[in-house]
């Protein structure tokens, strides 16, 4: 069987895919920040590639709205309006709260070990002042259920929110200091709703927690970024 001819293709869009994932990883973690000019040769020069990648990574970023551009005449990092957290954090409560009751049949055992085991090193993270570490260990803590809930089109939007709520953290909170002092009770009190097979209870206990969250960027908002 001669080699396919859409090889080149599957090649150059792999490299657009480490592109864009390089980018939104510098943007959500603020390595570029809001408001700053992204110029695409330049970009292209530093990352050792052709613009095609590029251009095809900074548009499914700019669908994202993590990209801002004006009909050819600059591209440049989205800016963060505090409108954002009244827009974000009820949808991320929403699918996160639907993840969950469709996961709750699912959870067993080794999932509510996992969970303890992830809100223990969010614990020790925070103790240690490895506030990084703790953000991640969160995100893992709540992936567990949302994976879960095995419907794949929720956990993609799922992520596709959170990006842009670890945005708002990263730009609201010095070294990810997102995570609410509320936040290792809760996840407590939600495995315990999760081991007695208490739908309803879960679900509120997760919604206090996201509007805890949603409260605690709220002030930041309000109070100016932190240093």
């Amino acid at each position: 069987m001669p080699i396919p001819e859409q090889l080149p293709i599957i090649e150059k869009q792999s490299i657009s895919d480490r592109i864009y994932a390089q980018l939104r990883t510098w943007i959500v973690d603020g390595v570029l920040m809001p408001g700053e000019d992204i110029k695409d040769t330049e970009l292209a020069g530093r990352l050792g590639v052709s613009r095609t990648p590029v251009r095809e990574a900074l548009c499914r970023l700019r669908d994202e709205g993590l990209i801002s551009t004006s009909a050819a005449k600059w591209t440049r990092v989205a800016g963060i309006e505090s409108t954002e957290i009244d827009q974000l954090f009820p949808i991320i409560n929403s699918l996160e709260s639907l993840a969950l009751q469709q996961a709750m049949s699912c959870l067993d055992a080794e999932d509510v070990a996992k969970m303890r085991r992830e809100n223990e090193r969010i614990r020790k993270a925070l103790f240690t002042g490895q506030f990084t570490e703790a953000a991640e260990a969160n995100r893992a803590f709540h992936m567990i259920f949302i994976e879960r809930s095995g419907n794949p089109e929720l956990i993609q939007l799922i992520k596709r929110v959170k990006v842009k709520i670890r945005r708002l953290g990263t730009y609201y909170f010095s070294a990810h200091r997102i995570i609410p002092s509320s936040t290792l009770e809760e996840h407590e009190q939600l495995i315990h709703a999760i081991v007695a097979k208490d739908t309803d209870g879960a679900r509120n206990i997760l919604a206090r927690h996201w509007d805890h969250v949603a409260a605690r960027v709220r002030d930041a908002a309000r109070n100016g970024r932190p240093s």
